[in-house]
């Protein structure tokens, strides 16, 4: 007797958010940026770039980015005891590059210096030193209009993996595409290089 199994996976497309903590969802951007970090559901999966724009030639670099570790995703790391947060607010001070932690909570680890920080205020990109378990030093400046405190922060470590990127190119529109079979846990897409009037760029995950 001969058994038939069949697999089928079929989430929905998930587009790439390029908000910061504590900001409303948006999945398109008009400048270069890191997306945030978001699951990657299925064995087989497809990412897809577009551009769209207003008059004249598109363009835009995205470099799509995978990892295992939830430190690097951002996440808050359960496997771990105790947990390790990754995720919390912060307090911070315009053209200052100190960062502290809301009511002196000892949040900051060593395991963090070098992490990316994303928060409102924080331009993308920066950076952190470690100082103590309730402060630590911004490789650039803040940018909030005065002393700010609570600031949603998510704090990720560097170690992506390159999945794959997409050289987008065309006149008013641009797309393209990959497929993989993998099994990373998640994913990202940093957006470079975006030029043209009115450029709008779009990534999308499928499974």
């Amino acid at each position: 007797m001969t058994d038939t199994v069949r697999i089928t996976t079929g989430g929905m497309p998930q587009r790439f958010p390029f908000n910061l903590p504590g900001q409303p969802t948006v999945t398109t951007t008009t400048v270069n940026t890191n997306s945030a970090p978001i699951p990657k559901d299925g064995t087989f999966a497809t990412y897809e770039g577009f551009l769209q724009g207003t008059s004249g030639a598109q363009g835009a670099t995205m470099t799509f980015q995978v990892t295992n570790d939830p430190h690097t995703a951002g996440m808050d790391d359960a496997s771990v005891n105790p947990v390790q947060r990754n995720n919390f607010s912060i307090n911070t001070t315009n053209t200052s590059t100190t960062i502290t932690t809301v009511n002196s909570e000892p949040l900051f680890r060593p395991d963090m210096d070098g992490d990316e920080v994303y928060a409102v205020g924080v331009p993308v990109g920066t950076t952190m030193t470690y100082v103590s378990a309730t402060s630590a030093t911004l490789s650039a400046a803040a940018t909030a209009t005065s002393g700010t405190k609570g600031v949603q922060a998510r704090f990720q470590a560097l170690h992506w993996v390159l999945l794959g990127t997409l050289t987008l190119s065309g006149t008013k529109h641009a797309e393209d595409g990959f497929a993989t079979a993998s099994n990373w846990k998640f994913s990202r897409v940093v957006v470079s290089a975006i030029s043209g009037t009115g450029c709008v760029a779009t990534a999308i995950q499928g499974t």
